[in-house]
């Protein structure tokens, strides 16, 4: 665990992950951006409105037999409305991503994968995809941004960042999922799941639930 001081208000925030570039403080809500030694404040980040997950930071599951933590968040948002994403990571060392929408859950994984700029691009939805030798059709094609961020993440979160997301599916239980941006394209490969197949725990207090 690393420890930095929040240029803004001097706060120490502790980032659990050695892959963390990015985090928010729990004080003052500033962005804070990890540059090798140097730390850069990018302004505060709005809470968000009427939040109603059953997880937060701190929240505890397993997949796998694997303990995860959720030590980060980035709240999405598209034409019809939001989803969370939620940066998992595991006591092995490994990281994850937890997707939250509408009452579904999933698990993915970054993998390395290579495909033309131009190939991706030209993706609609219904067409075959061929991706870690599996046969994927296109479901979804989605411009999105950033609405909100909080906790430690592997990459800048900041507010208002554009991207597309291709949702990629093969079978009732898998899927996978390109994320482009300005700054790179990633490959994702995920699992659906039921809520209780997380085991969470340390879950977010709801009054009326």
């Amino acid at each position: 665990m690393v420890s930095i001081p929040c240029p803004s208000c001097g706060a120490q925030v502790k980032l659990q992950s050695n892959l963390s570039v990015f985090a928010v403080c729990s004080y003052c809500q500033s962005s804070l951006v990890r540059n090798d030694l140097d730390i850069e404040s990018l302004g505060k980040m709005s809470l968000p409105l009427n939040d109603v997950s059953p997880l937060q930071l701190g929240t505890e599951g397993v997949y796998q037999g694997k303990h995860f933590t959720l030590i980060g968040r980035v709240k999405k948002k598209w034409s019809d409305g939001y989803w969370n994403e939620w940066y998992a990571w595991f006591d092995s060392g490994e990281a994850g991503w937890i997707a939250e929408a509408q009452g579904f859950y999933s698990i993915c994984f970054e993998v390395a994968h290579e495909d033309s700029i131009l190939k991706i691009t030209n993706l609609r939805p219904g067409q075959l995809y061929s991706f870690l030798e599996i046969d994927f059709y296109v479901a979804d094609i989605k411009k999105n941004h950033i609405e909100f961020a909080e906790g430690e993440l592997p990459y800048v979160g900041r507010a208002g960042v554009d991207s597309v997301s291709i949702d990629l599916n093969a079978d009732v239980n898998q899927f996978a999922c390109i994320d482009q941006s300005e700054a790179k394209t990633v490959f994702y490969r995920g699992f659906y799941l039921t809520f209780p197949e997380f085991k969470f725990q340390r879950l977010r207090e709801i009054e009326g639930w």
